[in-house]
């Protein structure tokens, strides 16, 4: 499991486990997944599935070019797919339905967020359950359901409050972003992760960090230090917002 990037520009994250290959939003190119996939020795073409969270184009950047090229099924929520004017090679799915396969299965759920349409995801894996939520304006009581089921959760972490009030960004796009169905800054996350966190959570990965508004050393300050200390036994990863990362 890892990510070849999380970030206000590009998000993609996979899941492998012997012949299997999921990815989990494109928004790189499919010529920068291509080489990324080389990393892993695998061709793009063996990829089980790529599935979808929401429209944005930091998360779908590559879903065109990806249909064309390849034959391996997208699954995409309807509205998502209409947003993105891509008609081939999508999969609907539908939130609150489990999607079975050999080591992994998917359970989308609606996130608040800004987006045609936008779902998490809850994925069953053979190192656990993880939680895949990035882009949050609010945490709602689903998320917060779903959470505690996860032994890994990956949550975004997008900024940190006062360098957003003290950034060059118009008032009107701070506004979107702190309002509710924008991001979540680093307290927020905190707080949440503080909520869920349990004695079968093995890891948290911190994602979607705002190239702008935020550093990792402001998350490792806010949100890893504070936890770490309450939870000792879950291991922190923050995510890079282009390099690929690995987190088991």
């Amino acid at each position: 499991m890892g990510s070849f990037g999380s970030g206000s520009k590009q998000n993609c994250f996979y899941l492998l486990h012997e012949d299997e290959l999921w990815v989990v939003d494109l928004g790189i190119s499919y010529a920068k997944l291509r080489r990324c996939l080389a990393l892993l020795k695998r061709d793009v073409q063996t990829t089980s599935g790529l599935w979808i969270t929401h429209d944005h184009h930091d998360h779908v950047r590559g879903v065109a070019q990806f249909a064309k090229q390849t034959n391996v099924p997208i699954y995409i929520h309807p509205e998502t797919a209409k947003a993105v004017h891509v008609s081939y090679r999508m999969t609907p799915i539908q939130p609150y339905k489990t999607y079975h396969f050999k080591h992994f299965s998917f359970f989308p759920f609606p996130v608040q967020h800004d987006a045609a349409f936008h779902v998490g995801y809850l994925i069953k894996t053979p190192v656990g359950i993880v939680l895949y939520a990035s882009d949050i304006g609010r945490v709602d009581n689903h998320l917060v359901h779903y959470a505690k089921k996860a032994h890994i959760l990956a949550i975004e972490a997008n900024y940190d409050e006062e360098m957003l009030v003290n950034s060059w960004y118009p008032q009107p796009l701070k506004d979107r972003i702190r309002g509710g169905w924008g991001h979540l800054s680093n307290l927020q996350s905190r707080d949440f992760l503080s909520q869920v966190i349990s004695s079968h959570t093995k890891q948290v990965i911190l994602l979607h960090l705002s190239e702008n508004n935020n550093t990792k050393e402001r998350v490792r300050n806010t949100v890893i230090e504070p936890l770490s200390k309450r939870f000792p036994h879950v291991e922190f990863f923050i995510s890079d917002r282009e390099e690929w990362v690995v987190y088991t």
